[in-house]
């Protein structure tokens, strides 16, 4: 490796571990009981305590399935060696952090070239909303990093044409899998990618059904072990008891009213404007935007009330939903766009959310307005960003095989998530492919070689 890459690697590194550093240790990140981070770390912690996986806090340590099992067994790892300490979990996603932006290097540069493989790593390590995610216990730095290493397999298997690249591939798939459930029809991308991208002329048929055997058996080894436990423990098959309490909450919104959907519009788009647009939705900018979390954990209390396993409540809410839906289709293709559009909202600084920095701002002249005004800009920051994918999309697009699989996950998650429930922050882990295409944009609107 010359000189100049691994200087320029370890200038990415050193970059992206100090920003996060700012954020990880110049900030407090409180982890509320009931919140994500605090079922996480209550699962993590019991694992490492032997207590099995459970949010249980004392006997009978009651089985659970409600979260999916990679980010709990990461965190158990880290506090069975170094005691019940989120400092160190902060350290070790810090450093997949950095790992993550050196990944991305590695993945543009097999793609097309140094300056843009530059650009895009540097744009990764810059992003505020990727270096703050690392101070939480939450997945995303973890499901990120899982996935960028997914497609850069991915993209070598095709290229390289080895049948260990597809096995390495089916497996990390299948690890993303079980970081987010949504990963895992995300195999019918990959199986559609393998069989276009092999040119092999001769012997088309043999190879492709090969290296989809390398891909697809160790993608169903992986998840099967979980998905079998889940049935020996909760009665069901499923990696998590989620989807149809999410596809329920979907289901509701289509008995909305037009002033409703406004309201949905507005404030998923911009807390500040739809409070601007329409002040007498509510009286907190965030119940209009969880109203149907609200419903939905309602419903899901009102089942467990009645007796219903977790895995019968998922079962119920699901098959409550699908009637509805396919009653009025049309009117949940208009919130497929509509979820769509919250996917955009992925640019933002996390601690800024956190309830004692709002107070701050709240004690300050002008205050409120000063905290919506920061958020917009990270909001709206995102569109620009989008502008320059796409251009980079554009220049890029004869080498559209190339980058096939970066394309298909962009397209497969926004889709699978407008589908079901989306947010700003399910979009987050596609920054770093996003940047690849920001990078080509950029440099040819500036006249630079790249692409």
């Amino acid at each position: 490796m010359e000189n100049k890459t691994v200087s320029t690697l370890l200038k990415i590194a050193m970059v992206s571990t100090l920003f996060s550093l700012f954020f990880a240790f110049g900030f407090n990140h409180p982890v509320a009981e009931n919140s994500d981070a605090g079922q996480y770390d209550t699962i993590g912690w019991n694992l490492a305590n032997g207590n099995g996986f459970s949010f249980s806090h004392s006997l009978p340590y009651e089985p659970t399935m409600f979260r999916e099992p990679a980010y709990p067994v990461f965190l158990a790892i880290i506090y069975k060696v170094f005691g019940h300490n989120i400092a160190f979990v902060q350290i070790f996603q810090m450093i997949i952090f950095s790992l993550t932006c050196l990944l991305i290097y590695v993945l543009a540069l097999n793609i097309f070239d140094k300056k843009i493989a530059k650009y895009a790593a540097f744009a990764t390590a810059l992003c505020p909303t990727l270096a703050n995610y690392p101070s939480y216990i939450l997945s995303e730095t973890l499901f990120t990093f899982i996935l960028c290493l997914s497609i850069l397999s991915l993209t070598l298997a095709v290229k390289l044409k080895k049948n260990v690249l597809f096995a390495v591939s089916g497996i990390l798939v299948g690890a993303a899998a079980l970081c987010k459930t949504v990963m895992l029809l995300f195999i019918f991308p990959v199986l559609i990618g393998i069989i276009i991208l092999n040119r092999d002329k001769l012997n088309f048929l043999k190879k492709t059904i090969i290296y989809c055997a390398f891909f697809i058996l160790p993608f169903l080894i992986i998840v099967s072990m979980w998905s079998f436990r889940n049935h020996a423990v909760c009665g069901t098959y499923k990696i998590s008891l989620r989807g149809g309490l999410e596809i329920w909450q979907m289901s509701q919104k289509l008995d909305n009213s037009v002033k409703e959907i406004k309201y949905d519009i507005a404030y998923n788009f911009s807390e500040f404007l739809g409070n601007k647009l329409f002040p007498e939705a509510a009286e907190n900018p965030r119940d209009v935007i969880l109203s149907g979390t609200k419903k939905s954990m309602e419903k899901e209390d009102e089942l467990r009330r009645q007796g219903l396993t977790p895995a019968n409540i998922d079962k119920k809410m699901l098959e409550e939903a699908i009637p509805k839906i396919f009653k009025k289709p049309v009117k949940y293709l208009s919130y497929i766009f509509i979820e769509s559009i919250k996917m955009t909202a992925f640019i933002y600084v996390p601690i800024l959310n956190e309830s004692y920095v709002i107070e701050k701002f709240n004690g300050l002249k002008k205050g409120p307005l000063i905290l919506s005004s920061i958020r917009g800009i990270f909001r709206f920051s995102a569109y620009p960003f989008l502008a320059l994918a796409l251009v980079g999309m554009f220049f890029a697009s004869r080498s559209w095989r190339n980058w096939y699989f970066i394309v298909g996950v962009i397209i497969y998650i926004n889709l699978i998530y407008s589908m079901l429930f989306a947010m700003g922050r399910y979009a987050v882990p596609l920054i770093p492919f996003y940047s690849i295409f920001a990078s080509i944009g950029l440099l040819k609107l500036l006249g630079k070689e790249g692409c």
